[in-house]
Parts: structure tokens; sequence; C-alpha cells
């Protein structure tokens, strides 16, 4: 008898010692209270249960929780820069973690439901492209940005180095037609290097000015991202001085790093890659405006970027009224001078000043005015003026209300003056008549002291 009451004793003795808790340690069914701190639940021998323990302690390898873990408000914590992993087996098959010491999340899909896992789904987060669904899709650019430094004109992405763990995000058209994507930029190739850097590599992009004249003004450049694939590799980003693309132009008005356009034009598409553009994979593809740049030319045919406050990613004011000054001697007009003459001299100004504007519909505002300073009669001959960008179809061979002339011995205002617009070549581009005889201008007609010329019109140039 005894031996059989010791027996049972050291049974029962052994089921209770393997339950009790530590003495700073209680066993949790929730909800729990705030600021608990809970321990895996087979620490200390307590098998299947989740403890609180008002005293801090070590955490033992391998611990696991086994059921349902049920929170009622407030945070869940994580301390010591533990992780957080989600298997979707025994623990071979991860499906989703978070790094305890980066806060990094790895996972293929993010999902959220409304409810349970049975219900609606609410949105998800595609691990591979970032694209949330259930959001709204907007066009846009997502984290990228642009930096200057060293003559090297970059697209970054959150004023850092594109990387696969500091990527950015475009949403645009795709190739197909009524669908958008969401393509990931998370490479740090996508740069032009200008004339100061060592080595340029847009060294003889004209983008239509005259070659071998400086373009010393700075000129509005658009940039833009063109999805040659519906692929985050097939992204690439390029500038122009066209404001209205849709979709990509032919391979001859394509240059990209180290290899100029074929054909030197306005319409110019200079890439900020390696990659050799002019092939059919980039032809009639989706372009999407995503900023604005600037830029001036030196007599060597080189560019130097100005990436101001004004200019980047998102930037839009160089294309929404701000005013540019033309330089002199370009676009075919004559040395020191805004016009040009079919035969003999123009008529100049020293004093005058020549201003214009782009919008993003292609459209150029026109300001000139010669002031009476400086004056140079010319010979007779018709007179053209240079303007900024050669007009396209729409505006050629169409007489227009351009301003009015102070010119033999007429004050300024009653002589009018149209202008003839021609995208045969840059030097006859604007030809400039009289309103009240139907006459050229001719560079003769400056003879009076006073004499003075005021121009103000628009023409569309894209």
């Amino acid at each position: 008898m005894k031996k059989i009451i010791f027996l049972i004793s050291f049974i029962l003795g052994a089921f209770f010692i393997s339950t009790v808790y530590a003495a700073d340690c209680v066993r949790v069914t929730g909800p729990f209270a705030d600021n608990d701190v809970f321990y895996a639940s087979d620490y200390e021998n307590e098998s299947d249960n989740l403890v609180s323990c008002s005293n801090d302690r070590l955490q033992k390898a391998g611990g696991t929780l086994s059921g349902d873990v049920i929170f009622n408000g407030g945070d869940v914590r994580v301390y010591n820069g533990g992780d957080i992993i989600v298997y979707s087996d025994a623990s071979t098959t991860k499906e989703f973690d978070v790094d305890g010491a980066t806060g990094a999340i790895n996972a293929t899909n993010i999902e959220l439901f409304n409810g349970d896992v049975t219900g609606s789904l609410g949105a998800s987060i595609d691990g591979a492209t970032g694209k949330i669904i259930g959001a709204a899709l907007k066009n846009g650019t997502y984290g990228l940005t642009a930096s200057l430094s060293s003559g090297r004109f970059q697209i970054t992405c959150n004023n850092a180095a594109c990387s696969t763990s500091n990527p950015a995000y475009v949403v645009m058209k795709s190739t197909i037609g009524g669908q958008q994507v969401v393509l990931k930029v998370s490479t740090a190739d996508h740069w032009f290097d200008d004339d100061n850097a060592i080595t340029s590599s847009i060294v003889g992009e004209e983008f239509g000015v005259t070659s071998g004249i400086a373009w010393g003004n700075i000129r509005p450049f658009m940039i833009y991202a063109i999805n040659t694939d519906n692929t985050s590799s097939g992204l690439y980003f390029f500038i122009s001085p066209n404001p209205a693309y849709i979709t990509s132009i032919s391979s001859a008005y394509r240059g990209y790093r180290g290899v100029p356009a074929t054909n030197h034009s306005d319409y110019n598409a200079f890439f900020l890659t390696a990659t050799d553009t002019t092939t059919a994979a980039f032809d009639s593809k989706p372009v999407m405006k995503v900023g604005t740049t600037t830029m001036v030319m030196s007599t060597s045919d080189d560019w130097i970027s100005y990436l101001t406050i004004s200019d980047g990613i998102n930037e839009w004011g160089n294309f929404q009224g701000r005013k540019f000054t033309f330089p002199e001697s370009q676009m075919g007009s004559g040395p020191n001078n805004f016009f040009t003459a079919t035969s003999g001299t123009p008529f100049s100004w020293s004093g005058d000043t020549y201003y214009y504007t782009i919008g993003f519909d292609g459209n150029v505002y026109i300001d000139y005015y010669s002031g009476i300073t400086g004056k140079s009669s010319g010979t007779v001959a018709n007179v053209f003026v240079a303007i900024p960008y050669i007009p396209n179809g729409e505006s050629i061979r169409k007489m227009k209300y351009a301003g009015s002339a102070n010119m033999n011995g007429l004050p300024l205002g009653s002589r009018n003056v149209n202008i003839l617009l021609n995208n045969a070549a840059k030097n006859s581009a604007g030809y400039l008549h009289s309103i009240d005889d139907g006459t050229p201008l001719q560079g003769s007609d400056t003879t009076n002291t006073d004499a003075s010329l005021l121009l103000s019109f628009e023409y569309k140039a894209f």
C-alpha cells in the first residue's frame, strides 16, 4: 500500500511540477494587457502555452507557439532585432518576413482582405513590381528624382542612386491600347555626361540649333519615360526640345550616349542609355512626360546641364509660361543679330531684346523689341527674323499679324507687320512683310533715326 501511495504521489508531483510556471510568469490566454512581454510556450517546460513574465529573459531558441493568437487593439512589438517570419508549412517554405534589424518586408504579395481570407480582397502589393492592386492607378512617377554632379545628369530614386533596395516606379501607358503598366526603376544606368564631365556623351547632338554657334542662354528640354515592352527592363528615359511627344519618333531622330541622332532637328530625342535606341524595339512606343531640365550649348556643339530648382522630375514651369532669352546669331540669323536677308544686309539694333516661351502643346510665343539704340541700317534686301523652333505643318505658309514698325519716317504702330512662316530652312523661317503696302520689309527701311520694330506673335512648332 505504501508503495502504491508513493507511486501515485510521484506521478501527481511530476505532473504539477511540469506545469508550474516561474514565479514571475503567468499563462496568458488573452486578451492581452498593454505592454505585456511574451515568450514562446516551451520556456521552462511550459509546453503549448503563451506566457508573460515580469522580468526580462532570453527567448529560448526554436520556441514556437501553436494555435490562434488574438490581439484586441494595441501594438504588436518585436524586440532585440527579432524577425517576423510566416511559413506556409513546417518552417520550410517562407511566404513573408519582416527583418527586425532593417524593417525590410520581403514577400511575393501582401494581401489585405475585408474580414478574413474568405472575404473580398481590399488591396494587395505585388512584391515583384510594387503595383498596388485595389488602389487608384494614376499615371505618374513615384520616388523618381534627378541629380547633376560633375557633369553627369542622372535619373535617381528617392534622391539617391537607384537600386533593387532603393527603387522608384513609373505608372504609364501600356503598349496594349487602353491598359496601364507599373514599371520599376532599380538600376543606376539612366544618365549622360555633359561638357563639364571628363568625357561628354552628348557632344554633337544639336537638337536642331545652328552647329558651331553657341546657344549661350538656357534652353528648355522635356524629360520623358518610354515603355518599350511593358517590362521594367524595357523602361528608358530621354530628353527632347519637343514638349508634345505621345509616342516615340523614328530612328533617324533618336540618339543615345556617345551617338548623336542621324538627323538634326528640334524633334531629336536623346536617350540616357548606352543601349542602341535606333532599333525597331523603340519605334512608335508610348512615352510620358516626367519632368523638365535646361541646358546651354558651346561652339563645339556640346551641352552643359543646369538642374536648378525650376528643373527636375515633376517640375513643369519651363513649359508653363517661363520666358527664355533667344541668343543672337542662332537659327540662321546674321552675326550678332536676330535677322537675316535673302541677299545683302538686314537691319539690326544693339539694344534689342528677344524672349520666347513654349507650352506643353508645342505653341511658341515670341516677344521682340528693337528699342531705338544702336540701330544699323541694312541694304535693299528682304528681311527674315530668326525664331527658336522651326514651324510645323500647321503654321507654315500662313501670313499672320506679327507686330508693328517705325520705319521710313512712320511712327511705331502706324506701319503694321505680318510674318510668313516657313519650315524650308532656318534662315527663311520668318519672312517679314508690311501689311500696309503688302511688300516685304527691307534692310534699308530703317533710315530714320528713331526706327524701331516690335514683334509679338504665336506659332506652332510641334
